[in-house]
């Protein structure tokens, strides 16, 4: 998967699905910016029972086995 980005931003709500924050929060915790882009209907629906992005990332990441950010190294 493509988990690997330069970016760093820290917002937390999913809604709108296809803003910003979900972006951020999927960069934040997996360095994986477009994970909400590519797997929109899982988000979709996450949002429409009440899950925050951060609530939705950190359930598919550890679904699906991704690295967390936490344990990439950058130099």
């Amino acid at each position: 998967p493509r988990w690997r980005h330069d970016h760093h931003c820290t917002n937390n709500q999913i809604g709108p699905v296809r803003g910003g924050r979900s972006r951020a929060a999927a960069d934040r915790l997996y360095c994986y910016r477009d994970l909400v882009d590519e797997h929109i209907d899982k988000a979709e629906r996450a949002y429409a029972a009440g899950e925050t992005a951060t609530e939705f990332v950190q359930w598919f990441g550890e679904k699906y086995d991704l690295i967390p950010a936490s344990s990439l190294r950058t130099f």
